[in-house]
């Protein structure tokens, strides 16, 4: 058990355990993540108080409901900005694992934003170059091209202020001329607060020069043709893996099919010749990124094999062509040269030649450490949630060997407490507290003489007061034990009561938390249920009229109504024995 709570505690990985959007239970890593301590985070924070926008709550309330109907259907690990106490944003890639039989998720969080802001900077950059792209072939005339390049450049590209000067030279941050065939026409200006690095320096002179050429062509009614040379520069120096396919063979093939009974539109023949269109995709590029990726040390030795290599990515971005889509992304699995298996995340983006699909760009990030380590993880919490379990089980059960009435006391409260949490509509990380708390509720009568606590007749004021002693007592010891510490609240006050009155602190009112005033009324109710050496069992109507006199000055009311329907709508033998054979026969 302290091995897997070291593992737990000590992991440079952010982990927490999550149910809806309460947080359970946090680690060292998770602190420093977000700023805050385990004690303003456990049970007083959800995980959407971390998530940077509303967008993203949004996604993520979506990816939930899908999970709810199917988790098939919903990502088991995503990129989400998160902001931490100081308001700085950080990108993290997040992994969810739902543990089995329980509606608790652990969520590993791996800080990325190194990583992620280069990664956007490179996509970013890509937009850019293919939204110009696509600019360049649709403007019909001078003016239009120069609109669109500003709009993309400002919208997609994020610079602050962009102009098109070709009279006249403004001082910008940065300025490329637009020349052909060293004929000055002016100026492409570009304004980026956090500054412009070398590579954005020679995109942007590649692209002024691409739109002297273009205006040229306009202004003498030649035909637009677009160059690749601003690719050149972003694609070779990516710090991500980029390949790039060429489609056209692929296009030509389906365009001789035309007049065919067999073939419609593009869209219908790629979806059903699929595996035939695969074939002919020709590999045109790949950077130095990419052959690492892939363990490759030149082009040769990989142009040959990529296509069976890269066949369910391939499927995967024609089927979204096929559906109108000129980007997407995707996390799955490939092969290296040697056979190796990787984890990646990718995203491709369709780049078109004269208003024609031409190429597909992929951009690929390994992400298999992070799946090993995932996997390894949830090996382990399953492993330190197995010791969980049958650490409260002995706990549970020590009572037994000084009061056999307490052990089966504290099965029973906490089934009954279960019960009236799920009627009154508790989360299930609520209900299971609730259900760890009642199975230790009494644990601190290990600290209580057993002549005492076996005692057949009344008890004299000075035992009674050393059996109050008993909420302390087993407080202090589940303090002691870091998974359980979250209950040892529950424990101190499940004698505390409304009016103030309760042991062994007096608190009253809200200062009570709410699964002790659950255990509070389960707890009466089994004790004046059942049998004891002092005492025979109290009629139901007994314990009822108890629970209904002390409703608001002793007892929560919503928690006595929830438990009074329960009781009513049937008899507490049908109602709970065929749900917990523990329950045992009342009279």
């Amino acid at each position: 058990m302290e091995e897997y709570r070291e593992l737990f505690e000590n992991t440079k990985i952010a982990m927490i355990i999550v149910t809806d959007d309460t947080i359970s239970l946090v680690n060292r890593a998770f602190e420093e993540l977000v700023g805050y301590s385990r004690k303003e985070i456990e049970y007083k924070k959800s995980l959407r108080e971390f998530i940077a926008t509303e967008e993203e709550i949004k996604r993520l309330e979506y990816y939930k409901e899908l999970r709810s109907k199917n988790p098939s259907l919903a990502p088991d690990r995503y990129t989400v900005d998160l902001k931490d106490r100081n308001g700085n944003i950080k990108h993290v890639l997040v992994f969810l694992n739902m543990i089995p039989e329980t509606e608790k998720c652990l969520v590993s969080l791996v800080d990325v934003t190194d990583i992620m802001e280069a990664t956007k900077e490179t996509q970013r950059l890509l937009k850019v170059l293919h939204g110009i792209n696509r600019n360049i072939i649709e403007a019909k005339d001078e003016a239009e091209l120069l609109k669109g390049t500003v709009t993309i450049l400002k919208n997609i590209g994020e610079y602050k202020d962009v102009s098109i000067e070709t009279d006249s030279h403004k001082n910008y941050t940065y300025s490329a001329k637009l020349t052909e065939e060293n004929e000055n026409l002016g100026s492409l200006n570009v304004l980026k607060e956090e500054g412009i690095d070398e590579l954005e320096k020679e995109i942007i002179e590649d692209l002024a020069k691409e739109l002297g050429y273009l205006i040229l062509s306009l202004r003498t009614r030649n035909e637009l043709v677009l160059t690749e040379e601003k690719y050149k520069n972003i694609f070779e120096n990516a710090p991500i893996a980029l390949l790039e396919e060429d489609i056209s063979k692929v296009l030509e093939h389906i365009e001789r099919q035309e007049g065919s009974d067999s073939v419609g539109d593009i869209k219908s023949y790629l979806l059903t010749h699929l595996d035939e269109c695969i074939e002919l995709v020709e590999f045109s590029d790949i950077n130095k990124a990419g052959l690492n990726l892939y363990n490759a040390t030149n082009r040769r030795e990989v142009e040959d094999k990529l296509t069976s290599l890269m066949r369910d990515i391939l499927k995967e971005e024609l089927t979204g062509i096929a559906n109108g889509l000129s980007e997407g992304e995707l996390r799955t699995r490939l092969l290296t040269l040697s056979g190796r298996e990787k984890f990646v995340y990718l995203r491709w983006f369709l780049l078109s030649l004269k208003n024609r699909p031409s190429k597909i760009l992929t951009a690929i990030i390994d992400i298999t450490q992070e799946e090993v380590l995932k996997e390894a993880l949830r090996k382990k919490i399953e492993e330190i949630k197995e010791s969980l379990i049958q650490t409260i089980e002995v706990l549970s059960s020590i009572v037994e060997i000084k009061d056999p009435y307490t052990f089966e006391h504290q099965k029973k409260v906490s089934l009954i407490s279960c019960a009236i949490a799920k009627q009154l509509g508790l989360s299930q990380e609520i209900v299971e507290q609730i259900q760890i708390a009642g199975l230790l509720h009494d644990i601190g009568k290990i600290g209580i003489p057993a002549e005492v606590l076996n005692k057949p007749g009344k008890l004299s004021q000075l035992e009674f007061e050393i059996i109050k002693l008993h909420p302390e007592v087993g407080y202090r010891l589940l303090k002691k034990i870091k998974p359980l510490e979250h209950v040892a609240d529950i424990v101190l006050q499940h004698h505390e009561r409304l009016n103030g009155s309760g042991y062994p602190r007096g608190i009253k009112g809200d200062s009570i938390v709410l699964p002790a005033r659950i255990i509070a009324v389960a707890d009466v109710l089994e004790a004046m249920s059942s049998h004891r050496p002092y005492r025979p069992a109290y009629p139901i109507e007994k314990v009822l009229e108890e629970l209904i006199n002390g409703r608001d000055e002793l007892y929560d009311p919503e928690v006595v109504d929830a438990c009074v329907d329960l009781i009513n709508r049937e008899k507490l033998e049908s109602l709970f024995e065929p749900l917990f054979p523990l329950w045992g026969t009342y009279r």
